[in-house]
């Protein structure tokens, strides 16, 4: 009989969430599946097409301690209810909450999963040392600890519980990332010409995806290049300050705001590059997604993405530079080289980032924590 595994994810869309929906792919031969997660009719609709069992519990995006006790109320009585051999969180909020939640009687192992970095850049030492304590705690509490590149590793505070953690890359499955749409499909369906130039960004429209910085730059290029045109695939919290942006900055015409979309792919395959923004990032999905369509990137040099984009694959350019993305994108676009580039993308993600191998080395971590904990 299969042991059981509980996912906990807490609100979630973009990266993280394919992740899941990955890693649930991957696994579901192995382990009878689980997962706990917020109340979203389509995250829920994902999970009903896999038969993935699925339970609700609002986790906070962010920490609340009042809505943080009623999600670890919940998370508890669903723990004793379900009784799981392992438990694995997603995110340090997450994790937070499962530490927490677990208890000591069901015996069930515990590995999180770490996508980003908690302190950020910016933060004010309070927070620093708020969320240092927090994430000690949590970290001596799990079995294993997964983080998605050596940067969120390092980030981490204390050394003295690296002997449980592994780094495993974000694995894309290739054969999903490519179209539904026709290339003439995808261009009629947001009134792009046959023949446009396109710069894209595929992000969550939050602060720390860089996507106001994405619309600056926009406007730059536009300025030198006024045939170029630009499409920002994603939603989020900051839609309506992108949407003004845009306004503000005449670009109207040239940009094309499509909302979220699944897959990326379909419009991902009208870029000619694709930027990377983000102020903060532990490793970007869309940028490996765009290089295995062969497209080259220029992203922020933040977090893991100097790890994901290497010279031959695109440019790293300072963070919260949208001169600095202006000026590289219009170098590489001038570029006879830039083709050659998209090729060693490809082939780069396909070597680097393979799903197949993410799945291989999460069941390893699984063993290492099931065996700790005397499953």
């Amino acid at each position: 009989m299969a042991q059981k595994v509980m996912m906990v994810v807490r609100p979630v869309s973009g990266g993280m969430w394919q992740h899941v929906l990955t890693l649930l792919d991957l696994l579901d031969r192995d382990y009878d599946l689980v997962v706990c997660c917020q109340d979203d009719r389509s995250q829920l609709r994902e999970l009903e097409k896999r038969a993935v069992k699925s339970l609700v519990v609002h986790i906070p995006a962010s920490i609340r301690p009042l809505a943080d006790l009623t999600a670890l109320r919940r998370l508890r009585r669903l723990l004793r209810q379900e009784r799981p051999a392992l438990v694995h969180s997603h995110g340090f909020h997450g994790g937070l909450l499962v530490a927490a939640a677990r208890p000591a009687s069901i015996g069930a192992a515990h590995v999180c999963t770490l996508h980003t970095m908690v302190v950020k850049e910016g933060d004010g030492l309070a927070k620093r040392f708020a969320y240092g304590v927090l994430q000690r705690a949590m970290l001596h509490s799990v079995d294993r600890v997964i983080a998605v590149s050596e940067a969120v590793r390092d980030a981490l505070p204390g050394r003295e519980w690296l002997e449980r953690l592994t780094v495993i890359r974000n694995g894309v499955d290739s054969d999903r990332v490519g179209p539904i749409m026709t290339a003439q499909q995808a261009r009629a369906s947001i009134g792009l010409g046959p023949n446009a130039n396109v710069v894209g960004c595929v992000a969550r429209l939050s602060a720390e995806k860089g996507v106001l910085d994405f619309v600056r730059a926009a406007a730059i290029l536009s300025e030198k290049d006024p045939g170029l045109r630009f499409v920002l695939v994603g939603d989020g919290p900051l839609r309506e300050e992108v949407t003004r942006l845009i306004s503000e900055l005449g670009l109207e015409t040239k940009m094309r705001l499509t909302g979220a979309h699944f897959p990326a792919g379909d419009y991902m395959q009208l870029f000619d590059l694709t930027v990377v923004p983000s102020l903060s990032e532990g490793q970007s999905l869309a940028a490996i997604e765009s290089m295995l369509l062969a497209k080259p990137v220029v992203a922020a040099n933040v977090g893991g993405l100097a790890d994901v984009v290497e010279s031959d694959c695109g440019r790293l350019v300072p963070p919260g530079r949208p001169d600095a993305i202006a000026r590289t994108v219009a170098e590489l676009m001038a570029s006879p080289l830039t083709k050659r580039m998209g090729q060693r993308a490809r082939e780069s993600a396909l070597a680097r980032f393979s799903a197949k191998r993410m799945g291989e080395r999460t069941r390893a971590v699984y063993d290492m924590a099931l065996q700790g904990a005397g499953r």
